[in-house]
């Protein structure tokens, strides 16, 4: 079954989903990246997405070319046709992932110096507030669980 993506206000099957070698975003790199989360076929505080995205976009000057209403109109209507839901994944496909995650992260680290000191200083950062990362993922993961409905209520 072919998925369904939303590209320039349309609703498009996945073979169908192109944009133009004249695209600005593609022919300057102009674009913003946000991710929603969906589990159990919910949207996951959305209002924060929204948020960011808004964020993001007036951070390179972009007008956000809809509502907030339409975005998460169009959300709604690609989890339905897509069938959206909380998947979980064995351990060996979070092994894979680790490993060529690695691979990769070594390679850009190795590429320059500078690369190699931005990598450091990520790590760095990283350490210093791994604690806090901590007490974000678990204050996520009680909320994700109460609007599924799993776990301790």
């Amino acid at each position: 079954m072919s998925r369904t993506f939303y590209v320039n206000g349309e609703y498009v099957p996945e073979e169908r989903a192109t944009i133009s070698v004249l695209d600005r975003g593609f022919l300057f790199a102009d674009g913003v990246y946000e991710v929603s989360t969906v589990l159990g076929g919910r949207l996951i505080d959305n209002r924060a997405h929204l948020a960011r995205l808004a964020r993001s976009l007036g951070e390179l000057a972009m007008a956000l070319p809809c509502s907030d209403d339409d975005i998460v109109a169009a959300q709604r209507r690609l989890i339905e046709e897509n069938g959206v839901e909380l998947r979980e994944f064995n351990d060996d496909v979070y092994d894979a992932f680790g490993e060529a995650s690695e691979e990769v992260i070594e390679e850009a680290r190795d590429h320059s110096d500078l690369s190699k000191r931005i990598f450091d200083s990520t790590l760095a950062a990283r350490k210093d507030i791994g604690g806090y990362m901590a007490i974000a993922d678990v204050a996520y993961s009680i909320k994700r669980n109460r609007v599924v409905g799993i776990g301790d209520q």
